[in-house]
């Protein structure tokens, strides 16, 4: 897609009183050298370019055009107020707001913004009748911040229900045409192309208003005043900003419309991009703020999306996830010296099936190590994960986790010596490293000696956190540990005797984390030549440890 400038200085108009002439400009939309739509657009007077200016789109009614709005004074207003004016044609007289025209006027916004000085939190959308749900149309389906996002709107006797009004009026050829048939056989298209879907919020999008302002405005006895005090009453207490006619009078769309109301209501609003809490039900696969789904299961239904964070991007929650089985949370891996700390909170487990999430940020490429594990009850299994295209991708299973905490380790190593015994020695992995190769950590030991135990020895190659080993050494000495430390363990035990190793940091075995009272007390044992009873998990070694039954122990250095 290209824009071609085809025609410049379109109009003049001339302010009465005031030394300020108005340029009219056209632009337009070309794409494989077919010519698909028009935009006109203002350009205020004491503009200079040397700072960005707000940006007020103006939506024809039903029959108009891109010069339409020139008849409103919605034009005088933008260049008294050093706005940038734009007014699309939408594709056609007759659009009522469809896909097509949603992108034709997403094109428009962004080769202005790409030629002049455009606030991006400072865009705002006005329109009557059949353009006067276009704003609210348009930001329902344009929330990813890296695009043009509507910092508030004005509908003047907007078309808010489209399903509804179809039935108002006893059936409407334009949406017939531009949607591909009537309610009952595509509601679907009626309903993504709408502001709200009264009968049924399921297969609504006036969710995605709620950090949106809205200025609804009607005439006396029109029908199109119901559908503005029904969304009002519907959105208040959700959508904190909203202006309501509460005097209407006679007329319709951009009629009833005081245009310097309407302006000094919107300039006061900048574009919330980055809200704590996100509820949205979206047409396609798509980003909502820090949030983005990638998949879409049934292509005719809403993708339903609750979901919640704190300030530090530290603590998420999910409350609501639907028809699609892949989720990112942007922006929510940040460097840290050593760790960052990151859990989501599933509040819907037994509703969620299979799903994959991702997680990105500026960082991803300094992290060296990540362990994600599960939470349910006493489950805490561990998860796996992949790093595609900057983003790490959680797999979650079937199994109506509670928690998914994942520790992110950016690097920084730490070491320990720890002293061998000549022989055979109980030694353990207490650091995450690339390759647990025995000769690697213990130059010393002898190859071929590392056993570990799972009911019976086990000849071992490599080593892990968490499993303990028997190795042997040709001599006494001291070997030099390095990786990044470990500071949380969850263990799945046998019944019986079990060979484990602790963290980074010695852990008291009083505290370790026993949810299933499975350690039977006082058999913790360690080796120095002898065995012994043991108070303390030391970095660097293993121990015994006998349970009564099978079940999880957690070894961490909060506790």
């Amino acid at each position: 897609m290209k824009l071609i400038n085809l025609k410049i200085g379109y109009l003049i108009l001339l302010c009465v009183g005031i030394i300020n002439a108005q340029t009219i400009y056209s632009e337009y939309v070309v794409v494989d050298g077919d010519t698909l739509d028009v935009f006109s657009y203002q350009i205020p007077f004491n503009y200079l370019g040397d700072e960005p200016v707000p940006l007020l789109v103006a939506f024809h009614q039903w029959g108009g055009n891109e010069n339409s709005s020139y008849f409103t004074e919605f034009d005088e207003e933008a260049n008294l107020r050093g706005w940038i004016f734009l007014s699309p044609y939408g594709g056609s007289p007759n659009n009522y707001n469809h896909q097509m025209a949603q992108d034709f006027v997403e094109w428009a916004i962004i080769w202005l913004q790409n030629n002049y000085l455009i606030d991006s939190n400072r865009i705002y959308m006005v329109g009557g009748s059949m353009g006067g749900a276009a704003g609210a149309i348009y930001a329902n389906n344009h929330l990813d911040p890296n695009r043009p996002m509507i910092a508030a709107t004005a509908s003047g006797s907007g078309i808010l229900d489209c399903e509804r009004r179809f039935y108002e009026m006893d059936g409407n050829n334009s949406m017939i045409q531009w949607f591909g048939g009537t309610p009952e056989e595509v509601p679907f298209e009626y309903h993504r192309n709408s502001a709200v879907y009264f009968a049924d919020s399921t297969q609504s999008m006036h969710l995605n208003l709620q950090y949106t302002p809205l200025y609804l405005d009607f005439g006396a006895s029109e029908p199109h005043r119901y559908h503005a005090e029904d969304l009002y009453n519907l959105l208040l207490g959700y959508n904190e900003n909203m202006w309501i006619e509460s005097s209407p009078s006679g007329g319709h769309g951009f009629s009833i419309m005081d245009e310097n109301h309407t302006c000094n209501w919107l300039e006061q609003f900048e574009l919330v991009f980055e809200p704590l809490d996100v509820r949205v039900n979206l047409d396609e696969p798509s980003r909502a703020y820090w949030s983005e789904v990638t998949n879409k299961i049934e292509e005719n239904q809403f993708i339903q999306l609750h979901c919640s964070r704190n300030f530090s991007y530290t603590m998420f929650d999910l409350h609501k996830f639907s028809n699609s089985d892949s989720l990112i949370f942007h922006n929510s891996i940040s460097f840290n010296e050593q760790l960052h700390n990151l859990t989501i909170e599933n509040h819907i487990p037994e509703e969620i099936q299979n799903f994959y999430l991702g997680l990105t940020g500026e960082d991803i490429n300094l992290i060296d190590y990540i362990n994600v594990h599960g939470e349910m009850n006493d489950f805490l299994p561990s998860l796996s994960y992949s790093i595609q295209d900057s983003i790490i991708w959680v797999y979650i299973p079937d199994w109506e986790l509670q928690y998914i905490h994942l520790e992110i380790y950016f690097g920084n190593t730490t070491t320990i010596e720890i002293n061998h015994n000549s022989g055979w020695n109980l030694v353990g992995l207490p650091y995450f490293v690339t390759d647990g190769s025995p000769n690697i950590h213990f130059p010393e030991s002898i190859e071929g000696t590392l056993f570990s135990f799972d009911g019976s020895y086990i000849l071992s190659e490599s080593m892990i956190p968490g499993t303990g080993y028997w190795l042997r050494f040709q001599s006494v000495g001291v070997s030099v540990l390095e990786g990044i430390p470990v500071n949380w363990l969850s263990l799945d035990l046998t019944e019986g005797w079990n060979l484990i190793s602790g963290i980074s940091n010695q852990v008291d075995v009083n505290f370790i984390g026993d949810p299933g009272n499975i350690i039977i007390p006082e058999t913790i044992f360690g080796f120095d030549e002898t065995y012994f009873q043991v108070n303390t998990l030391e970095p660097g070694k293993s121990f015994w440890l006998r349970t009564s039954q099978t079940g999880v122990i957690i070894i961490s250095s909060e506790n």
